[in-house]
């Protein structure tokens, strides 16, 4: 199923109908980060320690590869394009919809319409950043529900795991101690760390050798 959001282009006005669902509206916590090798990318998090790291800015750098973390709340639910003149092709077509927080304190207002009104979505750019904050409900009733749609399986984001990442750069140095100490073949690292244990079985390294 497609993002709406991608056919966003602000400013922007189009007719959104939000479909009533078992799951609702659901929130997701976002995290993203820059790391030492420019990578970067928007993850959810494992374990908290993403969530840790934003609460301590000032100590990331102790974290190594990462350089610059920064937290956002994202809310996720299914709508039904009613109208959108930039986008007449998927008028009619159900697709995931996430917003912030300015178009959730509107649903939150009139939680009644949220289920029975079409939203009349409008955006401006201000200030370089998307700002919903003239969109609202209109007096027009539509009233969808779709038991069988399950927005938690849609929302694809990866989730960072820290500690993994920490697991195969110790792995990577204890690879490169044994090589330097037994002169050992220069393939043996990638070898090596292409297999997923976590340990390094002595008869693995001799059987390396051995070739």
């Amino acid at each position: 199923m497609e993002i709406y959001n991608k056919y966003i282009k602000h400013p922007h006005k189009s007719k959104i109908a939000f479909i009533k669902t078992l799951s609702g509206v659901i929130s997701k916590t976002i995290f993203y980060v820059e790391f030492k090798d420019l990578k970067t990318g928007m993850y959810l998090d494992k374990g908290n320690r993403l969530n840790e790291l934003y609460k301590f800015k000032h100590f990331v750098e102790s974290e190594g590869d990462i350089t610059k973390i920064q937290r956002f709340y994202k809310y996720y639910t299914f709508i039904k394009v009613i109208k959108d003149d930039n986008n007449p092709g998927i008028e009619g077509e159900t697709m995931i919809f996430y917003f912030g927080r300015q178009i959730l304190l509107n649903i939150r207002k009139y939680p009644l319409k949220y289920t029975e009104n079409i939203f009349n979505l409008k955006s401006n750019l201000l200030q370089r950043f998307p700002d919903f904050s003239e969109s609202k409900f209109s007096s027009k009733k539509m009233v969808l529900k779709d038991n069988s749609l399950n927005i938690e399986s849609f929302v694809n984001i990866p989730v960072l795991d820290l500690e993994a990442i920490e697991r195969k750069k110790n792995r990577r140095k204890k690879l490169e101690y044994i090589q330097k100490k037994t002169n050992l073949k220069d393939n043996l690292l990638s070898i090596l760390e292409k297999k997923d244990d976590n340990e390094i079985k002595v008869e693995e390294i001799i059987n390396l050798v051995k070739k």
